[in-house]
């Protein structure tokens, strides 16, 4: 799988005299909402779409308690 990006101005509007370092920007590729990515998780696999939204669901309040504490 790959990434694509681009670099862009950090711009400080203080600083326009001095030369500004670049930062990457990730360019999207193409998303999915949740809802689709449940439904095609739940048509190749024996869960039903409720199960798997629980689980989709408890999984990103795991991750966002984890990333807050880090």
């Amino acid at each position: 799988m790959s990434i694509y990006y681009d670099l862009y101005n950090s711009g400080n509007p203080l600083k326009k005299e001095k030369k500004q370092p670049l930062h990457a920007r990730v360019i999207p590729s193409g998303t999915i909402d949740a809802k689709k990515f449940i439904g095609l998780v739940s048509n190749t696999s024996d869960f039903d779409q409720t199960t798997i939204e629980g689980y989709l669901q408890d999984i990103a309040d795991k991750l966002h308690h984890w990333l807050i504490k880090s």
